[in-house]
């Protein structure tokens, strides 16, 4: 494909990643910034590290525009047009470099997901897609410098190791992963990597080394991150409605897919539909945030962001509305303070179960949401904070229990 037409493709969201990258160049004196990155990529980054609180606002936004850029050069040098899969794990990648994801734990994953197309002899085109969503396991990358206090070439070369071992056994796992939810959820990603995590965490704990994770949250950038993300969507939406292509296909439609795995909205649509989608979903769950939490931090960006990724895969507000009912009663009902920020973590990322209520109705994805909810917050110590997209893992879990009953009680109509 012409480099050409393949930059009119990514431009918007290369755009979009710019946009962070400036306001933070902005934001803060250089120096502050080359501090905070530095503070970010050192950092254990299990969760929850909220990068806002450990390195600033400036270079938490520098982090995640740059990430962004980066796998979208990558995407673009291997001469994949996009589609909803690659945006999800582009905004993916971004969101999460507000918390968990640096310019430094990525890079032994994506090496070693690389070697396994290598190994299968295959082209990594073939694989970039469940390479960059591999990166949920970076954090374990650092845990490697806090075990052995790092930084040191020992750490450094122990902790590549490990990342390189971890993302090479992704792809395969992933693969067979889907078989086990049946394409019920959207992140089949985060279901292999709670496996691959339990794993990892077992194996040191056994030795004596025990790994936990933290909570490190931010408080002071409510307003900037409403102003940058519901700004970003508006532009979205914009770009949605003046952009002409061949679909003559509706939003009405598109809210009217199930999700179930692959339901590829950029291909079935066009591209301006589920831009809108896309757009609409992001600015419905950042005021959501704000008024059910009351603020914005990176572990809510991140949530925010990875929904939006879905919205072009799958998710819609007709099916993810229902999961997200269920997450609110079981945090009303149960012991913790349903506003926490632990709790919305839950609800923001529990939006995975989108397409097993889009498919079974919204009886159904209301209990969904209330059974993540309670597995949530009891299964989380399991992974030490290893797995970025913990709540993904939570998700099979909840599909697992839920689909043979809910097919069998279909089955019977």
């Amino acid at each position: 494909m012409k480099k050409r037409r393949l930059l009119y493709y990514y431009l918007w969201i290369i755009l979009l990643f710019s946009y962070f990258i400036v306001c933070g160049m902005f934001l803060q004196p250089p120096g502050d910034i080359v501090r905070g990155l530095y503070r970010i990529v050192t950092d254990p980054s299990v969760l929850v590290s909220d990068y806002l609180e450990i390195g600033g606002i400036a270079a938490t936004f520098i982090n995640a525009g740059l990430l962004g850029i980066i796998c979208t050069a990558i995407v673009m040098k291997l001469d994949m047009k996009p589609n909803g899969s690659i945006y999800l794990a582009l905004f993916c990648v971004f969101g999460f470099g507000f918390f968990g994801k640096n310019l430094l734990n990525i890079w032994p994953i994506l090496t070693g997901a690389y070697m396994y197309s290598r190994r299968k002899r295959q082209p990594f085109r073939n694989y970039i897609v469940i390479a960059l969503l591999s990166t949920s396991l970076a954090p374990a990358v650092n845990q490697i410098f806090v075990l052995i206090d790092g930084p040191t070439v020992s750490a450094m070369i122990l902790s590549a190791f490990s990342g390189v071992m971890l993302g090479f056994v992704m792809p395969p796992i992933a693969s067979h992963c889907v078989k086990m939810h049946e394409g019920f959820i959207l992140t089949n990603s985060g279901f292999a990597s709670g496996f691959i995590a339990i794993l990892f965490v077992s194996m040191f704990r056994s030795f004596g080394v025990e790994l936990k994770g933290r909570e490190v949250w931010s408080s002071n950038y409510t307003n900037e991150l409403a102003v940058a993300i519901i700004f970003v969507m508006m532009c979205m939406i914009f770009v949605g409605f003046i952009k002409k292509d061949e679909s003559s296909r509706t939003l009405v439609e598109l809210n009217e897919e199930t999700g179930r795995l692959v339901t590829d909205f950029f291909v079935l649509y066009g591209k301006h539909i589920p831009l809108i989608n896309m757009g609409i979903v992001g600015i419905a769950y950042t005021v959501f945030t704000l008024i059910w939490a009351g603020s914005l931090n990176g572990p809510f960006t991140a949530g925010i962001f990875t929904i939006v990724g879905f919205a072009g895969f799958g998710l819609h507000l007709r099916n993810v509305i229902p999961i997200t009912v269920g997450a609110v009663l079981g945090s009303m009902l149960n012991i913790w303070p349903h506003n926490s920020n632990t709790l919305m973590v839950i609800i923001l990322f529990g939006t995975a179960l989108a397409p097993f209520s889009g498919y079974y109705g919204p009886v159904w994805g209301i209990l969904a949401g209330f059974i993540h909810m309670c597995i949530a917050l009891n299964l989380s110590s399991i992974t030490a904070g290893i797995n970025l997209y913990n709540n993904g893992f939570i998700a099979g879990i909840v599909v697992i229990c839920l689909l043979p009953v809910a097919s069998s009680l279909r089955d019977d109509y």
